[in-house]
């Protein structure tokens, strides 16, 4: 859990991906750390550091990643039910209908 100033100097909570979330996403759909690497720009060495908590995971490298997880459960929706994908990515929450 880490706290941050904004521009008018109140507190405000931020929530960093974990390294284990982080790790657990990128298993969920499959991916290895190069094939991540290579679809994020970076190198595998970087996504090792993030998963193992060497360097803290960048916002900006939590959203690509959540970028990557949404299109590729996009591509297997047919194939895989909402609850295991639930199960697989740790959410607990109801898919918000759009």
């Amino acid at each position: 859990m880490n706290f941050a100033l904004d521009s008018i100097r109140h507190y405000v909570y931020i929530d960093n991906m974990t390294k284990g979330q982080f790790k657990e996403l990128r298993e969920a759909i499959d991916y290895s750390q190069a094939k991540l690497a290579k679809e994020m720009g970076v190198t595998i060495r970087t996504i090792t550091r993030w998963e193992t908590g060497e360097f803290p995971i960048p916002r900006i490298a939590e959203l690509a990643l959540r970028s990557v997880v949404r299109e590729a459960l996009g591509k297997i929706k047919k194939t895989v039910s909402w609850e295991k994908i639930k199960k697989d990515v740790g959410l607990k929450t109801k898919p918000q209908k759009h």
